[in-house]
């Protein structure tokens, strides 16, 4: 199960995911000037912790990264991979907390993923299949359009990988084309998937709720519009509104 995006993270590629996780708010935003990217530099998850790169032993990236089935499907990430490797890589990301993480579930690191540019992630080949992928993607992607101004996000991966396709998938990603990109653990170029999330589909996958003493405030379904019609076509109620009518018609419901 690999990783997400052909570039770099060490920039992954995509893996397997199973259950994906309910997507949550992020408090504040970038654009009013109450948050900035370090604000987002430790995130957490039902079942994971996501940490800046500089608090981890680069050790422990090696042994997840460095493994053949893990590198081949990313794309700047050479093999073998070793503690330089690592080591470089921490070093030249400091700066980028709250844009690039380290993944750890109870058992310690298990991966990477950033949206330094696009989404990018990798697995260590022991976390494949317990839909990690989508939770640490979820809790990213959220921080990216946090920022009212972000763009849409790029994401990518390779032919055959098929597990990041289903990842990318559950994440609200469409595709965009292939492009040509140069992968150093093959030392080959490879004609890649390119993908785009937008910011139209993201917001159509968040289905937030709000848990209050009494109240749970929660995504209107389908099938609450007999409901609604009732109370709201109430002269109690829609005499207080500017739009509902008594009766209120099932069409305008």
């Amino acid at each position: 199960m690999p990783g997400s995006n052909i570039s770099a993270m060490p920039k992954p590629s995509a893996w397997p995911a199973t259950r994906p996780s309910p997507p949550g708010p992020i408090s504040g935003t970038w654009g009013d000037g109450s948050m900035a990217a370090s604000d987002f530099a430790h995130l957490t998850t039902p079942r994971l912790r996501l940490t800046p790169v500089t608090e981890v032993d680069p050790a422990d990236v090696v042994a997840g990264i460095g493994n053949y089935d893990v590198a081949r499907w990313l794309g700047r990430v050479p093999y073998p991979y070793g503690l330089d490797d690592a080591a470089a890589f921490i070093a030249a990301n400091p700066a980028l907390a709250g844009r690039v993480w380290f993944i750890h579930d109870a058992d310690g690191l298990v991966g990477g993923i950033s949206i330094d540019r696009e989404l990018g992630y990798w697995l260590s080949r022991t976390a494949w299949g317990q839909g990690y992928a989508t939770e640490a993607g979820d809790a990213v992607v959220d921080v990216h359009f946090a920022d009212p101004v972000a763009d849409d996000l790029l994401s990518g991966h390779y032919p055959g990988n098929d597990r990041s396709a289903v990842v990318l998938k559950k994440l609200g990603f469409t595709y965009t084309g292939r492009r040509t990109v140069q992968s150093a653990a093959l030392g080959q170029t490879i004609d890649g998937h390119e993908l785009v999330l937008t910011r139209a589909a993201w917001q159509a996958r968040r289905h937030f709720t709000v848990d209050t003493d009494r109240l749970r405030l929660r995504t209107l379904k389908p099938g609450d519009w007999r409901r609604l019609q009732q109370f709201g076509g109430d002269p109690d109620v829609a005499r207080m509104m500017l739009h509902l009518t008594v009766p209120w018609p099932e069409a305008a419901v």
